[in-house]
């Protein structure tokens, strides 16, 4: 009896040994909101795209001025989504240094790290943020679903590196709204100025949180 292949999987590099940028991180991820978590359904409306921002990250600008062929453009999406995942993804170079120094010095496990970009370029990126509306209004289990699928980690492992007691919480990098339901940018709020820090050149490890509260 043949064994099943194993899927093999598609995360982002976080060490820091290449910083040369692969393929585009975002739209890696937004593919994976979109095609496997099932954003299209909101995205795809009867006759247009809910963000122009979105179909530009897919480099898809020129069918913001076609008529919808739903089941074509479900084709090129899928596609797109299967090429992205077999590509190599990095970080924006300043992210990633920067994220490499944190998970050392906090001691992040790849989880934890993985969340932290995200988050990072969730409040920077506009197509990103408005790819993660198509996913609607989420609770804590609907979050850590929707961050497995586009992350590409068990949801149990998410769920514990987010959880109260979580080094994420703890460090301050990330707050969870355990309570409401919101969209994710709304759900993973960051310590204050830790976006520049992150994006910013690398800065001294000394020198990371000197400006965060």
């Amino acid at each position: 009896m043949k064994q099943k292949a194993m899927k093999q999987s598609t995360r982002i590099k976080l060490d820091n040994e290449s910083v040369t940028p692969g393929s585009d991180v975002i739209e890696l991820w937004c593919l994976r909101m979109l095609v496997q978590h099932g954003g299209h359904r909101k995205f795809v409306t009867k006759d247009s795209f809910s963000s122009d921002e979105v179909l530009s990250a897919l480099s898809l600008e020129e069918y913001s001025e076609k008529d919808i062929d739903r089941p074509a453009f479900m084709k090129l999406l899928k596609e797109k989504h299967a090429s992205a995942e077999k590509a190599a993804h990095t970080l924006p170079s300043n992210l990633q240094e920067n994220i490499a120094v944190v998970q050392e010095q906090l001691s992040l496990n790849d989880v934890e790290a993985s969340i932290l970009a995200f988050t990072i370029m969730l409040h920077t990126e506009e197509a990103l943020e408005e790819c993660t509306d198509t996913l609607g209004q989420l609770d804590k289990n609907k979050l850590t679903r929707a961050l497995s699928t586009v992350l590409d980690y068990p949801q149990q492992k998410v769920a514990s590196a987010l959880a109260v007691k979580g080094q994420l919480a703890l460090s301050g990098l990330i707050k969870l709204d355990q309570n409401w339901t919101r969209d994710m940018k709304s759900k993973l709020d960051l310590m204050s100025g830790l976006v520049d820090n992150l994006m910013s050149p690398r800065v001294d490890p000394g020198s990371l949180f000197s400006n965060c509260y």
